[in-house]
């Protein structure tokens, strides 16, 4: 093993799933790799969050006391918890969780991170990857009161830019979206890929125009787990999506890029990847998430044991 390897944390989405726990048994034999577990604040707490829908779902919960229950069991594995404090959230909601001993938070708003900063420096705070940074934003403009940006997707596909960003800041990456975080047929098309679909009654609809059924920009956002090592000199960590997922796909892909390896069977199918893609990681074998061989060793691809 290197002595000079570096981890690179992933924050990773909590669905809401009775079976979370499950996933996060397995996740946690990798706890250095997660950076934290990020939800929206309980929903009477604040309202317009980007995925509003979620709270009619039969799994969500439905008293504060269930949701602080689940809060209170993920900081149990003592994994940090990340609230997400969209736009229009407030200071108080901000103290609200600090006083539930949250510490790390993803903000959309500059002025409230900027007040956090100035009165709570144990926090670490995310610039949210809704603010639409590009390289002339974070040149010019002042985000020092944030520890971590989330950089936009046009940078997954802009590597030499990403060079020229201030080095005063640490960046993160989104890697692993089928679509952008806004589009507004999202609920609709992330269920084809889930037993949820038909339980929800929602009509897929193959024309619909937005990223993940254009063909012609349909791989512009994923970055492949073997292809993280181009991105690695300049990032911190990489963030997952999607708060929708089913536990087993969150897991999946969260051993994926932890072994930097896409050995998940539906892997591609998930992705919407092409058929190149399919030819370069196809001859690998899924394993069982639950009950990961010895012989799976996260850093190998720093000691070139990967092919």
């Amino acid at each position: 093993m290197s002595e000079n390897y570096k981890i690179y944390p992933m924050e990773v989405p909590y669905n809401f799933r009775p079976n979370f726990f499950q996933g996060l048994d397995a996740m946690c034999q990798y706890k250095e790799y997660i950076k934290f577990i990020y939800m929206p604040p309980w929903k009477e707490d604040y309202s317009g969050n980007t995925r509003e829908y979620l709270w009619d779902c039969p799994w969500a919960p439905k008293t504060r006391e269930d949701y602080l229950d689940r809060l209170q069991k993920i900081q149990s594995y003592e994994v940090p918890v990340c609230i997400l404090l969209q736009n229009n959230s407030t200071y108080d909601l901000f103290e609200k969780y600090y006083t539930l001993g949250v510490r790390h938070f993803i903000v959309g708003n500059d002025s409230l991170a900027k007040q956090i900063k100035e009165n709570y420096n144990d926090t670490y705070l995310v610039a949210s990857i809704t603010k639409v940074l590009f390289s002339k934003d974070i040149i010019e403009n002042d985000y020092s009161m944030y520890d971590e940006i989330v950089l936009w997707f046009w940078f997954n596909r802009h590597l030499e830019e990403i060079k020229t960003l201030p080095k005063k800041y640490k960046y993160s990456l989104q890697v692993n979206a089928g679509c952008y975080y806004n589009c507004q047929w999202h609920e609709y098309h992330w269920y084809h890929y889930h037993d949820d679909f038909m339980n929800l009654g929602l009509a897929f609809n193959p024309n619909l125009p937005c990223v993940k059924y254009r063909q012609v920009d349909r791989n512009q956002i994923i970055i492949p787990p073997e292809d993280l090592s181009y991105f690695d000199p300049y990032v911190e960590g990489y963030k997952l999506v999607d708060r929708e997922s089913s536990t087993d796909l969150i897991v999946n892909h969260f051993l994926s890029y932890v072994f930097r390896n896409s050995f998940v069977a539906d892997l591609g199918n998930c992705y919407d990847v092409n058929e190149e893609f399919y030819k370069r990681t196809g001859h690998i074998k899924p394993i069982d998430f639950y009950n990961i061989p010895d012989s799976y060793n996260p850093l190998a691809y720093l000691e070139g044991d990967y092919e």
